[in-house]
């Protein structure tokens, strides 16, 4: 069996990103529902979720060199840490400037969060015998499509996508990552018992 436990430690971390940016964003939603701080609000959920975008490419990126060099899903870090950090930076312009591009670049991270995390479980599910390893792109292609559907959406509804997208997807990632992890040092437990 192949040791994933740094993988699944830095797993571990960019569900603990993605918590702390929802619960960021969330404070952003009780702003937005007065009228006065409305545009506030907005713009901190639009800049705290451009730091995420990035942070979590960086921290994608960083896991790729964690994976086994037969790995699919190491080549799919590696270009969601890439092309992730540009649309974290476009996010960041498009939040100065207009509004509307914003969820198609969001929409455009959480496809490639998807992407990356099918080939990424691909792999890792044979390993671990666990087909919640796919749960974190199932979650992360819901919410590309949620993003397009509510393209227009502004204040309370679109920090509530905001959050909801990134407490199920961190929540996600956290427990799975635990659980792996836990998985991965128990057999090192019972060797070193016999």
């Amino acid at each position: 069996m192949t040791d994933y436990t740094a993988y699944w430690g830095a797993t571990c971390v960019r569900g603990i990103v993605a918590l702390v940016a929802g619960g960021v964003i969330a404070f952003c939603s009780a702003i937005n529902a007065t009228l006065l701080l409305m545009p506030v609000g907005t713009v901190i959920s639009f800049v705290v979720l451009s730091a995420y975008i990035v942070a979590d490419s960086a921290i994608a990126l960083a896991s790729s060199f964690m994976l086994p060099h037969q790995h699919s899903g190491r080549v799919a870090l590696r270009f969601q840490g890439l092309i992730g950090t540009m649309i974290g930076i476009g996010c960041f312009i498009a939040s100065q400037s207009e509004a509307k591009w914003f969820l198609y670049l969001a929409a455009l991270q959480a496809f490639c969060v998807a992407v990356t995390e099918y080939l990424s479980a691909r792999d890792t599910v044979d390993d671990h015998r666990s087909k919640w390893c796919y749960a974190s792109s199932v979650i992360a292609a819901v919410s590309c499509l949620v993003l397009l559907i509510f393209r227009y959406a502004t204040g309370h509804l679109l920090s509530w996508l905001l959050y909801s997208y990134l407490w199920s997807f961190g929540l996600n990632l956290f427990v799975l990552s635990c659980h792996m992890l836990f998985d991965e040092l128990r057999p090192s437990r019972s060797h070193a018992g016999s």
